[in-house]
């Protein structure tokens, strides 16, 4: 799986997800998993995966782990994505890019900001993650991945550089479906912009 972006529904993401506890009644966690079964394959395999003891109870209530995080990761994907885009030229689009960077030197503070955003969505630094969900963070971790989140209001910001990240991003690459993925990974975040939505970015680690 290379380097995706997915936008989220906002209210769905904000009323389930965004601050999901780690902790659930024992009720609402097989509640949850019940519903994950029947949601699609990808949910169902990882609850069966999920090893019976890696879940702690106290009381009535269920302790989660970081095996945990990775279901919650795939019904939140599945409950909440609007659309996605999966880069096309090369596997790591945002480590190359940090690999890579251009040049920043004479940009203005506006487009500075957008620039940070941009890279924000997928962390590749991850001096956000401690700003994630919990089960965002452990489920990259995990997964030896980078992730990151916009929110509505960051995705406006990075809408409004638009143009200039777009010229920013393509001196920088080299072929013609690079720029393109570029374009289409701008074209995302814009789109979620314009309708209110969060944004979700998810790279695997080299």
């Amino acid at each position: 799986m290379r380097t995706t972006l997915y936008t989220l529904a906002k209210e769905q993401f904000e009323d389930v997800y965004l601050n999901m506890p780690r902790d659930l009644l024992i009720s609402e966690w097989n509640t949850m998993l019940a519903r994950g079964i029947n949601l699609n394959c990808e949910v169902a395999d990882r609850i069966e995966e999920l090893e019976p003891d890696s879940v702690k109870t106290e009381g009535d209530r269920v302790i989660l782990s970081r095996s945990a995080s990775r279901i919650i990761l795939e019904m939140c994907k599945a409950d909440c994505v609007v659309s996605e885009y999966e880069i096309q030229a090369k596997d790591t689009f945002f480590a190359d890019l940090a690999a890579n960077p251009p040049q920043l030197a004479e940009i203005s503070d506006r487009i500075q900001v957008a620039w940070q955003l941009f890279n924000k969505v997928v962390d590749t630094s991850v001096i956000h993650r401690k700003h994630l969900p919990w089960w965002l963070n452990e489920a990259a971790y995990g997964s030896c991945a980078y992730t990151g989140l916009l929110n509505p209001l960051e995705t406006q910001l990075v809408n409004e550089s638009n143009d200039d990240l777009r010229q920013l991003l393509i001196a920088g690459l080299n072929s013609q479906s690079e720029q393109e993925d570029a374009h289409k990974l701008l074209s995302v975040i814009a789109n979620a912009a314009i309708t209110n939505q969060w944004v979700l970015g998810w790279e695997y680690g080299t």
